[in-house]
């Protein structure tokens, strides 16, 4: 809600984007004039926003997210010259900089490879809605055969032999160059998807219910970067966060909740960056990336 209304009030000339602290609770705008943000507020445009003005802190800061958007396409391209991989250059809102970081190896399953993955959310052909997928992260496929027939994905419990699992079905589509997602499809007709997200850790809500999609704002996101991966290919307009991550996660949904136990989808996990004792990153590829691709549809749960 708070960062819909700022979305629609600072640029990106005067203003270094905005961080959620939540231990304070509150949301910090990085301003280049701290007055320039106390004339907004005072503005008719910022009459929704003044409910939260208690929410609200002004920082000051040196870059506007214009210079260092600009910065981080300047060494973008820089990088591609030197042919890096498994490379994360982003801006990071609270330093007000551009870090690069390498990133640790990332994990995935299919019966060809024997190696793990996390399963994404459900979603359907919109021209046969007889057909099923499961979304997960596109470099789930085993780079040197690509074929479906090679790349056969088990369903693997928490707590449980991957080897003995369930067979799902291929993976019939992958784009690992652009974005970074796939399409299993559901072929073991034993095997019923379900609308929900497993959340066996909560006490109360075992279960989560996908209850919508809703866009990242990446000008407000806590970071925002470029991930250069292990081909070579650069993946832009990525969300990095400080959420914590482990090996084979990738592929596995991302989302908010405002009103437990249903969610919001917000995207996937594509890859985790960073020793945890540096602090830890995971990079998020945006569920609206995803739905670009057409004739698919998301099933919503609950």
């Amino acid at each position: 809600m708070v960062d819909g209304i700022l979305k629609d009030l600072l640029d990106e000339e005067n203003f270094g984007g905005t961080r959620i602290d939540p231990k304070r609770n509150k949301v910090i705008i990085m301003a280049l004039n701290a007055t320039s943000f106390r004339d907004i507020l005072q503005s008719d445009q910022a009459i929704p926003l003044r409910p939260y003005i208690a929410v609200l802190a002004c920082r000051p800061t040196r870059n506007s997210l214009s210079t260092l958007k600009n910065s981080l396409a300047e060494i973008v391209l820089r990088a591609q010259t030197h042919h890096p991989v498994e490379l994360v250059i982003y801006i990071d809102v609270e330093k007000n900089n551009i870090i690069m970081l390498r990133i640790n190896g990332e994990g995935v399953y299919n019966k060809g490879t024997k190696e793990e993955c996390t399963t994404g959310f459900w979603i359907k052909n919109t021209r046969d809605l007889t057909v099923d997928y499961i979304v997960t992260a596109g470099h789930c496929i085993d780079p040197d055969d690509t074929t479906p027939e090679h790349n056969t994905f088990l369903y693997t419990p928490w707590e449980t032999v991957p080897s003995f699992g369930k067979t799902i079905g291929p993976m019939v589509f992958y784009n690992d160059s652009v974005d970074d997602f796939g399409l299993i499809q559901i072929t073991n007709k034993d095997l019923k998807p379900t609308r929900s997200i497993r959340n066996t850790e909560s006490d109360i809500y075992k279960e989560l219910f996908i209850n919508d999609v809703e866009p990242i704002l990446t000008y407000y996101a806590h970071l925002y970067g470029v991930y250069i991966d292990n081909k070579g290919f650069v993946k832009e307009n990525l969300i990095v966060t400080t959420m914590d991550s482990t090996k084979s996660d990738s592929g596995g949904p991302v989302f908010h909740a405002r009103n437990l136990p249903r969610v919001s989808l917000n995207g996937i996990h594509i890859v985790g960056a960073g020793p945890r004792k540096l602090g830890h990153l995971t990079i998020i590829l945006k569920v609206e990336d995803i739905f670009r691709t057409d004739k698919i549809e998301l099933v919503l749960g609950g």
